[in-house]
């Protein structure tokens, strides 16, 4: 369901609220998927990467018995260390015993014309969505050892080689993990002027802050607030999405005069914090030694031509990212790439022209 209202109280002010709520029932694959394995490695480069290896001092961490539920004996804890590059089967695969994802979102704003000049306009909107019993991919390591996790639950999903004591397999099956929280405000301003030979001008913003965006493995686990962060925890609890930044904004210009026509649009995005250090407390790690603890903003100039010729003929030329602006180097702490190419351009400076001809 949900419930709206719109008020105009002067004829140049709007108000306007919406809240709704919504269930989605886990799919076909989410529920009934075959199980199968992926091969992949538990600890890479660091024994700390085990939150069991002595390195990581898990007694004084409180995973004494955490370690021992997924097979290390209690008289290795505190003295044995994770082989690096030891194989590990993933095991993964549909849970017919999930539960709906319910879903409530609440915005509330205002919209205002102003008569500065024509075609000017205002927009605020603050937006809250949050997401109950989320279905995704368990991360065992996380769950298990989340501070949060006081009876180990989701240890025995880890399970170790009862020689080398190296983590073997572990069940990451599809599951309802915790909450899913993003809140922030939009503001959009529009502008449009006419210039003194006849052409037009277009200004068009969008801001995005995000004030919150928290994540939850499981429902009795730690919440993160992975605003205004990149990299682990953050990426595991999205996989391919590991970077948050508080700030994003988006300008697009637009002049036309006769058969002319030059777009040009500026993308912001503002920097963020490795997330590493305020994550390593929750798990009993110890604070990473990192060569990147930060990337700053980045900013994206888009340029466009086009022209037309006859009422037949139109040309346009595009150039992406004018600036050769390149992706920040993330390391390991990028969900692909050393990077995020899902928020950063990783191609540089790119061109398109295309013509058009109607007969």
């Amino acid at each position: 369901w949900k419930a709206g209202i719109e008020w105009l109280p002067v004829n140049k002010l709007r108000f306007r609220t919406m809240l709704q709520r919504s269930v989605r029932a886990p799919n076909m694959a989410e529920a009934f998927q075959e199980q199968f394995l992926e091969s992949f490695i538990f600890v890479g480069n660091d024994p700390a990467e085990d939150p069991c290896s002595a390195v990581n001092d898990p007694v004084a961490a409180g995973n004494l018995e955490k370690c021992v539920i997924t097979g290390l004996p209690a008289d290795q804890v505190g003295t044995w260390n994770a082989d690096l590059g030891f194989p590990t089967d993933f095991v993964r695969g549909g849970n017919p015993g999930l539960k709906p994802e319910v879903a409530e979102s609440f915005t509330i704003g205002a919209v205002l014309d102003l008569d500065l000049f024509e075609g000017f306009q205002v927009s605020v909107d603050y937006f809250d969505l949050y997401v109950e019993d989320t279905i995704g991919d368990l991360d065992a390591t996380i769950a298990c050892f989340d501070t949060a996790n006081t009876t180990g639950l989701f240890c025995d999903a880890l399970r170790r080689d009862p020689t080398t004591y190296n983590v073997v397999e572990v069940d990451e099956f599809k599951t309802n993990r915790g909450v899913a929280e993003t809140n922030g405000v939009d503001t959009q301003v529009s502008m449009q002027f006419v210039l003194p030979n006849s052409a037009d001008l277009s200004v068009n913003l969008i801001w995005t802050h995000l004030l919150e965006n928290v994540f939850q493995e499981t429902s009795f686990g730690t919440k993160f607030d992975c605003a205004g962060y990149f990299g682990w925890p953050c990426t595991e609890f999205k996989g391919d999405y590991g970077t948050f930044p508080e700030n994003r904004v988006t300008t697009n210009f637009s002049y036309g005069m006769g058969d002319l026509t030059v777009g040009l649009g500026w993308r912001w995005i503002s920097g963020s914090i490795n997330a590493a250090p305020f994550g390593s407390p929750f798990f009993g790690i110890p604070d990473p030694d990192l060569v990147i603890t930060e990337i700053g903003s980045k900013n994206y100039i888009d340029l466009s031509i086009g022209y037309r010729f006859s009422d037949n003929i139109d040309a346009r030329l595009s150039i992406a990212n004018l600036t050769d602006t390149g992706a920040p180097l993330m390391a390991d702490a990028g969900p692909q790439y050393n990077t995020d190419p899902a928020l950063y351009d990783v191609f540089g400076r790119a061109y398109t022209l295309s013509l058009s001809l109607r007969y």
